[in-house]
């Protein structure tokens, strides 16, 4: 990018002037774009909320007229004329009409879907007959509601306010009082006055046909700023005069205000107030919804508008990328593969080759690269053959004092044990010499290395009367035909009764340890002799710790480790832990590799 910027080249400078042609007049339109959308958006959100609000309204003007024809129900009613027009001599004519009445209206409400609001009915007759109908656990105080001229306040009311409920066991609850004159069916004059108390959700139960969104609040005052109707019970009847918006909204003329909504900040939230004023009674709905929504629509709106943005001007920024390539590409390819040969990579690209002046240069290129990979060969081949000498000089240095001290113990064991153990002991020095003359660099299956381990412990053994054991403990039985280099383990065995075990001068133990780990098998060989102490450890892989006539080779523990790193690289070979008394172990790292026909072996 930064050599893009710096568009010192005719390739950058093209690449720069197309993007900025392209670019530019697509970032002017999604200005414009956003701009246009943020506004139509915000008006769609107002919009929609109006519409709600208007609904939740008229199901509310429903609610009203039930109400209204339940009390014009008592107003003129034929049953109710009888009981409020007949003087009652006999008491038990008197409960007989007010129960049959009572039988009626019940029935009547119950029809008419409103007796879950409905709290209690009072009704006075001008001959003295006071009926009470609704819920059975209160009582209303005939005398209190007379006193308080509440049939007179209340007359022809609208239900627009809330009053403290006259019923004496509903105390401090709110109810809607609308009180209306009785007539007489027959001569249309005053009988009676009935008043009916509604629950305080009344109106709030139309909310409940409705889904309101989180966080917002809808309401229903009165032109005295009292909640008659909340989403929540405990805030109906309260006064709302003290909400800022609330006193803004009353103070609105409901016909002349075509705005219809505010906005405001309620704590440490915007908010917008769209409000709807009913044009026959005093209602006013109101819905607090706060801006995190529509600012949450507009963001996600802006992100795709940038995603956009910038797709395109990915998509243009790689279509001029793509045509500047394709104009500079035979020298691109040459400079690319100058790059992979001065990073060692010599391998020819016939695609820098041609029939122009270029071509001719690619295929100048290619020629070098060929004769220089020959040379490269070559030395390989030269530093492969050298180390190979130098494995020669490693291996199979075989110390005639070994088969002579073994062949002394044969004759010394056919003498005085009558020939008993002289086959073992042949059998097992035939089968070491015999793997011996086979040569010692071959990679063999680790099993077969195994099998020349227990060859040499049979040979040991015998010399020390059984006093040293040798354990196998194998993670995985398929591990043993992964392969190894021959003879890797002989010397490291040898090393552990010369210089570990027979200094204890007793019985000891060598356990021999196979398992994977990751891409690399490591075997593990502990014996539990005198072990070695901090600076016998750090002379380990300098010099020998002995020249030890008895062994069957010169190849310490330095020498095998060497090996190792040569035929496998410096990440692999021996590491020794000891502590002194205790014991000795030491680790062997190769590849994990199956062994091929050939002798060799390939990574599994």
């Amino acid at each position: 990018m930064r050599g893009i910027l710096s568009a010192k080249t005719f390739k950058n400078r093209m690449v720069l002037c197309f993007t900025f042609v392209g670019i530019t007049p697509i970032i002017i339109l999604s200005i414009i774009y956003m701009s246009v959308f943020e506004k139509r958006n915000f008006e769609n959100f107002v919009e929609e909320n109006q519409k709600n609000i208007k609904y939740i309204m008229t199901n509310v003007d429903k609610q009203l007229t039930r109400i209204e024809k339940v009390s014009f129900w008592f107003y003129s009613n034929k049953q109710l004329d009888q009981v409020l027009t007949t003087q009652y001599e006999d008491d038990i004519k008197r409960n007989v009409d007010i129960i049959n009445f009572n039988k009626y209206a019940q029935e009547y409400i119950l029809n008419s879907f409103t007796d879950s609001s409905l709290s209690k009915i009072l009704i006075t007759g001008n001959n003295g007959v006071e009926l009470q109908l609704g819920d059975d656990t209160s009582v209303i105080d005939a005398d209190s509601v007379k006193n308080k001229k509440w049939f007179e306040l209340y007359q022809d009311a609208k239900i627009t306010d809330l009053v403290i409920s006259p019923e004496k066991y509903h105390k401090n609850t709110y109810v809607f009082p609308i009180s209306r004159d009785i007539v007489s069916s027959m001569s249309e004059k005053p009988i009676g006055k009935s008043i009916l108390f509604f629950q305080s959700n009344l109106i709030s139960s139309v909310f409940n046909q409705f889904e309101i969104p989180n966080g917002d609040e809808l309401f229903i005052i009165n032109d005295k700023g009292q909640c008659v109707a909340h989403q929540k019970a405990m805030y109906i009847g309260q006064n709302f005069l003290d909400r800022e918006y609330v006193e803004t909204i009353l103070a609105k003329d409901k016909y002349n205000d075509k705005q219809k909504y505010i906005k405001t900040m309620i704590g440490n939230k915007e908010y917008i107030i769209n409000y709807y004023k009913h044009p026959y009674n005093h209602l006013i709905i109101i819905q607090a919804s706060p801006l995190d929504i529509y600012y949450s629509s507009k963001l996600l709106f802006t992100h795709i508008t940038i995603a956009v943005l910038c797709f395109t001007a990915i998509a243009l920024l790689g279509s001029v990328i793509f045509l500047s390539i394709q104009l500079t590409k035979p020298i691109k390819g040459i400079l690319g593969h100058l790059k992979s040969i001065s990073g060692g990579v010599l391998e020819i690209d016939k695609t820098t080759e041609g029939e122009d002046e270029i071509g001719t240069i690619g295929k100048g290129i290619n020629d070098m690269v060929e004769n220089i990979s020959f040379l490269v060969d070559k030395l390989i081949e030269e530093e492969r053959v050298k180390k190979d000498l130098e494995f020669k000089m490693l291996q199979n240095q075989i110390n005639p004092h070994f088969l002579y001290n073994t062949l002394n113990c044969i004759k010394w064991m056919a003498t005085i044990q009558n020939a008993v153990g002289i086959s073992d002991m042949t059998g097992a020095l035939a089968s070491i010499l015999q793997n011996i003359s086979k040569g010692t660099d071959d990679k063999i299956p680790v099993y077969e290395e195994f099998l020349l381990v227990d060859d040499y412990m049979c040979i040991q053994n015998i010399r020390y009367n059984g006093k040293i054991s040798l354990e196998y403990h194998i993670e995985e039985s398929d591990l043993t035909t992964a392969s190894i280099i021959k003879f890797t383990l002989q010397p490291i065995i040898e090393n552990a009764i010369f210089h570990g075990i027979e200094p204890k001068q007793g019985t000891g133990k060598i356990d021999v340890f196979l398992k994977k780990v990751g891409e690399d098998l490591n075997i593990i060989i502990r014996d539990d002799g005198v072990g070695m102490n901090e600076k016998q450890l750090k002379q380990l892989f300098s010099e020998p710790l002995s020249n030890n006539k008895s062994s069957m080779n010169a190849i310490g523990i330095k020498n095998v480790d060497e090996r190792l790193k040569i035929y496998y690289g410096e990440a692999y070979g021996l590491s020794v832990t000891s502590q002194e008394g205790l014991y000795t172990e030491v680790k062997i790292c190769i590849p994990y590799e199956k062994v091929r026909e050939d002798g060799g072996g390939e990574y599994a």
